[in-house]
């Protein structure tokens, strides 16, 4: 319908990171044939809705209300493991998810798992936070995965001062 419009014009969808996208109804297999672009929500850190650290913290917190016999530290770690998440420190409580950044590498993994997904059949441009702080190895990342953009989230004006540390980290 759109495309009826304007050849031009397209449509896009700002959608779940990967590894959560189940967990919401979304489908990734599906998207490239309603979709032109698809801007998958990888936060690796937040308090909110969408963010890695925090949806593995209510899922954790949800699990152990419901299973208190099970062991924090051993059901976070599986929990990383379900997710495809490994090789790096990670935080193994529920309170240090909920403060904590996950490590960087988290943003390869789902960068990685949307492209696989998309396979090429609709622009991929992900969303990371802007204020995150290793936003050069975040944007090195994107590009050396061979995505076809990256897209930025800000919750604050004084956020935008990061753009310049953007461009440097990509030699632009």
């Amino acid at each position: 319908m759109i495309k009826s419009y304007s050849r031009k014009t397209g449509l896009g969808a700002y959608v779940f990171t990967p590894s959560l996208a189940f967990l919401v109804g979304q489908n990734y297999r599906k998207f490239w044939r309603y979709l032109d672009i698809v801007k998958p929500m990888v936060y690796r850190k937040g308090r909110g809705v969408a963010c890695l650290n925090f949806e593995l913290a209510k899922l954790a917190e949800d699990l152990l209300r419901w299973n208190p016999w099970l062991a924090e530290a051993e059901l976070i770690d599986m929990l990383y493991r379900i997710f495809g998440f490994r090789g790096e420190e990670y935080p193994l409580s529920v309170n240090r998810l909920f403060e904590d950044c996950l490590p960087v590498s988290v943003l390869k993994v789902e960068f990685q798992a949307a492209k696989k997904l998309i396979a090429g059949r609709s622009e991929l441009h992900p969303i990371t936070m802007l204020d995150d702080p290793q936003i050069e190895q975040a944007v090195k990342l994107a590009t050396e995965t061979g995505l076809d953009g990256i897209d930025f989230f800000s919750f604050r004006e004084e956020e935008k001062n990061r753009i310049s540390r953007i461009s440097e980290a990509i030699g632009k």
